[in-house]
């Protein structure tokens, strides 16, 4: 009696997952991203439909010499690339609305967390977020100060365009030379 109930359940199941994957697409990948991927490479994920399909086959033409992180990442690319398919896309990480470590839908994308940024920690991604909610950073220089970002950890949320429009610092320029 058991093998039958439980068969069951997993049916049950797999027609609950069926039914929001086709008719809540975003709520469906903001989910899985959110709890089931292992690995998660925001720059490849981001990256466009192209460059999803390279890295994919990049991964698999390494067959069994692919890294364990690489062989993790490729069911959350393969999900990345349906999600392309199906006409929807990532957002850019924002510090003022992303999540600490849950993906969220905003404006029709799906809005990935702060700790997808590798080696952006749980503690860290954890204190942008509180402090963001606080009041506005004024400069690079509050982030790092109120959240507690290192310096590594501030060029990589730099370079992923989280910080566009903040300035280097607090002090203010009186004066403009050139």
């Amino acid at each position: 009696m058991f093998q039958k109930a439980h068969a069951v359940a997993y049916v049950m199941m797999a027609f609950r997952i069926a039914y929001y994957k086709v008719y809540h697409p975003l709520a469906y990948y903001a989910t899985y991203f959110s709890i089931r991927a292992k690995e998660f490479n925001l720059r490849d994920m981001t990256s466009g439909k192209e460059h999803v399909k390279k890295t994919i086959a990049e991964i698999k033409a390494l067959g069994n010499n692919a890294s364990n992180k690489e062989s993790n990442s490729l069911t959350s690319l393969e999900l990345a690339l349906e999600m392309y398919c199906r006409g929807f896309e990532f957002a850019k990480v924002d510090i003022y609305h992303s999540h600490y470590k849950n993906f969220l839908i905003e404006d029709g994308k799906l809005l990935p967390h702060l700790m997808a940024i590798d080696g952006l920690g749980e503690n860290v991604a954890i204190q942008i977020y509180e402090e963001a909610r606080i009041k506005p950073f004024m400069s690079k220089e509050d982030l790092q100060n109120r959240a507690h970002v290192n310096k590594s950890n501030l060029e990589k949320l730099d370079s992923f365009g989280c910080l566009a429009g903040l300035p280097d610092s607090d002090q203010m320029s009186f004066f403009s030379f050139g």
